[in-house]
């Protein structure tokens, strides 16, 4: 039988929230380094990650998160988007990616951007002679939502 904790993960730390490092530290004693992170926790992605220091995230050999609320970059006047993507690809490259076709795209700019996306990121002492790829979409992409139109991949993302 699994191990389960009916909590939120967050930065926050009480009755119904924990950090990821806190649960870290609770679930993964002795657990040094080739874990895989999957995180959709539907918005509190970017607080969990900004809580969560570069020790930990190293960690995670695979890191699979889905960005919510892309559309707000554009209005993201203390730059806390820009932070987070940096924190993230500090030691790990994005190696897919994937729009997420729940909540449709938002043009600003001329440039789409989809309010969802799928992002998978390797850390870099796991990276042997990659190139970047630009037929997208991968042939193991698939709907996210099967009764609402794909979004493809504008290529501004991947040129």
């Amino acid at each position: 039988m699994g191990d389960f904790e009916k909590k939120f993960i967050s930065s926050q730390y009480g009755e119904s929230f924990i950090t990821l490092q806190s649960w870290m530290d609770n679930k993964l004693t002795g657990s040094e380094g080739d874990l895989i992170l999957q995180m959709d926790i539907e918005g509190a992605e970017y607080d969990s990650i900004v809580s969560t220091s570069h020790s930990y995230l190293n960690k995670f050999r695979i890191i699979v998160i889905e960005l919510h609320w892309l559309d707000e970059m554009v209005f993201d006047t203390f730059n806390i988007f820009g932070s987070i993507f940096r924190k993230l690809t500090e030691n790990h490259k994005v190696v897919h990616l994937h729009p997420n076709n729940c909540c449709g795209v938002f043009t600003f700019n001329g440039i789409e951007i989809p309010r969802v996306m799928e992002v998978t990121l390797l850390r870099h002492d796991r990276l042997r002679g990659c190139e970047p790829r630009t037929d997208f979409p991968h042939t193991l992409d698939a709907k996210n939502v099967l009764e609402k139109p794909d979004i493809l991949l504008p290529r501004v993302w991947f040129e």
